[in-house]
């Protein structure tokens, strides 16, 4: 234990405390309770007394507790989160503090701000913006003071869903305040240039160098997936590259990580220490004997290390990674190999009193999660077992085996124990990354354990051989050009590889979010089973050691605990919501998707209903799998009972395209006569071909979900015929109306229908009266007509309308009838995802508007 855990642990516990979504966790404050008590415990076994310690522990405890507090407290009355507003365009003027990201369609800076301009008289701020301009030929360097013109910013937004990504967290701890995007590079204005520093000079020339010799060797896509290795830039990869690297398990090889900053440093050692070696055995040999040349070597690795990280830059995941290696490297300086997990300790301590809020990221837990189990599993399975002088020159039991013996050819043994060694350490951090990939992704590889048996000794040759020819490029750039052609062919195996192995469809899958207790067992079951088998079976035990032969011994109790973690993990990994019984409510859910509309229905008998997916403008984001589907798979849900579009406006029914390739769908509930309509034809397509069944749905027909009944009102054969033959789409007038009928509750969801559908309605006296009405298009002044919103006395309405939208949805007008009418408002732009539970006789809204 070290004894720097305590002071760790009390102040992780604070941040647990000071953070809703740790606070929450289990049930309220059941976390930072729990890392309180280990850390009073830690405390005690560390024999901490002194009064001066007492005081730091509580200070720790108060400086983690206040971050979210400090954070606002001491944010400047000049800051542009207190200035900016969201509905208005301004200019503002900054400073380009990173190099600049260029996209094949769009640039994409963080500018220091200087000034924002409202009205004629522009004011001093403070605070850092993340502009996008939607061109590829803005030319902007790290630097340059720029004035952007006629700019919306925005501060970040969550989807105020339940199981919703934290981007107001990420952009929190990414450093950026505000975001803005503008679609002319004539927006944009350089006013001067800094002066430079050398080593933004040197910076700077040094990726132009990498660059150059990339692409002037390498095609577009190799050039492409080399720099995104190299440097971290993947902004020129293609979507379906990414895509079969992420299905694969290798994505992590596209982000500069510990891993790569390791393969820098290890490749640095292995060619440095056979030198030092050499000369050490020359001139001093005492030196050899006392392990100064592993020391001389590792001293070594610091300037390669550090180059490389100025190289990449000031990305959040590289300067962790480059934290975590520095402090390994220290420890091996210090004598203290055996000491890393204090190294990583100190790593994560440094890291969160930087940036508290960083536990929460997946970088954070992805990194410390595979390194803290590489290193957990290795100090279990792999140090000498027993008294270490009886057993002294004895090789730890896996080097025992009889594959590893050299009887069977020095070199075979030797490929045999790197094959070994490999194999641990990815299974090692699939066990340590597994539940982050869970909880922040949803998503799991089947085959990535193999392809990183390949990929990753690959990589460990690729990138450090490309930095070393990139320094070469400098001097020589003809033979750089010449030892290319060898980078070009491994890369090869890097291009074809995933894409080949991404064609199967078994190669990842989505799973949902296991309950929080799953977690528990898992990580007491992957810390307990590696202890159990160092104690009780890779140790040799004296006789007199040997536990007494009764019944309930401590070896067969820790078993028996261990067997039944298993059993939880399995069957909450299986069975998300188990036990899962039916209910007396209905839950009727509209999903927070910006712009657009998602309605989730769970019936009491536990049958689920997906009506709409949403859609973004131009598919910037797949709404499907980043909010509906995290939606989805937050509530332990595999699939989906009923799938069902009311129109083929994109900003309905994308976000079902893209849901139809990642969960299972029972019953697609399709009209008849069906209408020629491009997108509906795609997504019956994609459900038929993965098993949905075709439910017709008729107007004035029912579908019986136990007591609830879903019932089509529109449109109507007659509606049809008025609209014009032939139909080339279903547009919003031909948007399905539906009615859901439970006991004496009934909801009325209207599509984006118009004012026309809304007469038709009224004049076919269709039974259009209900409690909640789900008022069309968003709240459009074109729709939600006086006759219409009278003939259904609705007493609640739902609006999903997206935050600050362009199209002034909710309107003025609407909301005024609908006051006229006594109803009362929901809007996911302000409550975000809106919960209503009914018992088919009373019913009450439940918001989520503080996600």
């Amino acid at each position: 234990m070290g004894p720097l855990l305590p002071y760790f642990l009390f102040y992780l516990s604070g941040i647990f405390l000071a953070h809703p979504a740790s606070r929450e966790f289990l049930f309220p404050f059941a976390l930072p309770f729990a890392a309180l008590v280990l850390a009073v415990w830690c405390a005690r076994r560390l024999r901490i007394r002194a009064t001066w310690q007492f005081i730091l522990l509580a200070m720790l405890f108060v400086l983690g507790a206040t971050t979210s507090y400090r954070a606002k407290a001491l944010r400047p009355d000049h800051h542009i989160l207190n200035h900016v507003e969201d509905s208005r365009r301004g200019d503002i003027t900054g400073v380009v503090i990173q190099p600049p990201q260029y996209y094949p369609d769009r640039v994409r800076v963080h500018l220091d701000l200087e000034s924002l301009q409202y009205h004629d008289t522009p004011i001093g701020v403070t605070g850092s913006a993340r502009i996008t301009v939607y061109e590829a030929k803005a030319d902007l360097r790290e630097g340059d003071r720029i004035r952007v013109h006629q700019v919306r910013l925005k501060r970040p937004r969550n989807f105020k869903n339940p199981g919703r990504f934290d981007y107001e967290h990420y952009m929190q701890t990414e450093g950026l305040d505000v975001t803005g995007g503008v679609s002319k590079a004539e927006r944009v204005e350089r006013i001067d240039a800094t002066e430079s520093t050398t080593l933004s000079r040197w910076h700077e020339a040094m990726l132009h160098s990498v660059r150059a010799l990339l692409d002037r060797n390498l095609d577009a896509q190799k050039g492409a997936l080399l720099r995104g290795m190299v440097l971290g830039e993947k902004e020129f990869l293609s979507e379906e590259m990414q895509e079969a690297f992420r299905a694969t398990g290798v994505a992590h090889l596209m982000a500069v990580s510990g891993l790569h900053i390791g393969f820098v440093a290890g490749a640095t050692y292995f060619m440095i220490h056979p030198v030092l070696w050499g000369l050490f055995s020359y001139y001093r040999p005492r030196w050899v004997y006392l392990g100064h040349t592993q020391k001389w070597a590792v001293a070594f690795c610091f300037l390669p290390v550090l180059m490389y990280l100025m190289l990449v830059g000031n990305k959040v995941s590289a300067l962790r990674a480059g934290t975590m290696v520095i402090l390994f490297m220290i420890a091996v300086l210090a004598d203290r190999e055996r000491s890393v997990l204090n190294a990583l300790l100190v790593a994560a301590f440094g890291i969160l009193l930087w940036s508290p809020g960083a536990f929460l990221t997946p970088g954070f837990q992805l990194s410390f999660g595979a390194v803290f189990a590489i290193l957990y599993l290795h100090r279990m399975l792999m140090q000498v077992q027993g008294d270490a002088v009886d057993r002294l020159g004895e090789p730890p039991w896996y080097r025992r085996l009889p594959a590893l013996q050299d009887e069977h050819g020095g070199a075979i043994a030797s490929v045999l124990r790197f094959v070994y060694g490999t194999a641990f350490v990815s299974a090692a951090a699939i066990l340590g990354t597994f539940p982050a990939l869970v909880y922040q992704f949803n998503r799991v590889s089947a085959i990535g354990f193999l392809l990183n048996l390949v990929l990753v000794p690959l990589a460990s040759v690729l990138i450090p051989a490309t930095l070393l020819i990139a320094l070469l490029n400098a001097v020589l750039p003809t033979l750089a050009d010449f030892l290319m052609s060898g980078v070009d062919g491994l890369l090869g195996v890097f291009v074809t590889l995933p894409m080949w192995a991404a064609s199967f469809d078994f190669a990842s899958f989505y799973v949902p979010t296991p309950p929080d207790f799953w977690l528990v067992l898992y990580i007491s079951l992957t810390l307990g089973v590696p202890a159990y088998l160092y104690r009780y079976h890779l140790t040799a035990m004296t006789p007199e050691e040997t536990p007494p032969q009764k019944f309930l011994t401590p070896q067969r109790s820790q078993a028996a605990g261990l067997a039944a973690c298993a059993l939880g993990v399995f069957v909450w990994w299986m069975w998300p919501q188990f036990p899962r019984f039916q209910t007396d409510t209905l839950k009727i859910t509209m999903l927070d998707v910006g712009q657009g509309e998602s309605v989730f229905v769970e019936f009491p008998n536990r049958e689920t209903l997906l009506i709409d997916g949403g859609g973004f403008y131009r598919d910037a984001l797949d709404i499907g799998k980043a909010v509906v589907g995290r939606f989805l798979w937050h509530r332990g849900e595999r699939g989906l009972d009923y799938l069902a579009a009311t129109h083929s406006d994109h900003d309905h029914i994308s976000g079902l395209l893209s849901l139809s390739k990642l969960v299972e769908v029972g019953h697609f509930l399709d009209r008849n006569p069906p209408i020629a309509d491009a997108k509906i034809d795609q997504l019956r397509h994609t459900l038929q071909e993965n098993g949905a069944k075709r439910h017709i749905l008729v107007p004035g027909e029912t579908v019986e979900f136990g007591e609830v009944h879903l019932t089509a009102l529109h449109p109507a054969g007659p509606f049809i015929q008025t609209v014009g033959l032939p139909l080339r789409r279903i547009d919003n007038d031909l948007s399905w109306v539906l009615r859901l009928d439970f006991r004496e509750f009934s909801l009325l969801l209207t599509g984006d229908i118009t004012a026309e559908a809304e007469a038709h309605l009224v004049a076919s006296a269709e039974p259009l009266e209900a409690d909640v009405l789900k008022v069309p298009h968003h709240g459009s002044r074109y729709s939600s007509s006086p006759d219409f919103l009278k003939a259904v006395g609705a007493k609640d309405a739902l609006i999903s309308a997206g935050h600050v939208n362009p199209f002034g949805h909710p309107h003025d007008e609407t909301l005024k009838r609908l006051a006229e009418q006594g109803t009362r408002v929901w809007r996911t732009d302000r409550h975000g995802a809106i919960t209503l539970i009914t018992n088919g006789h009373d019913y009450q809204f439940k918001t989520h508007e503080g996600l």
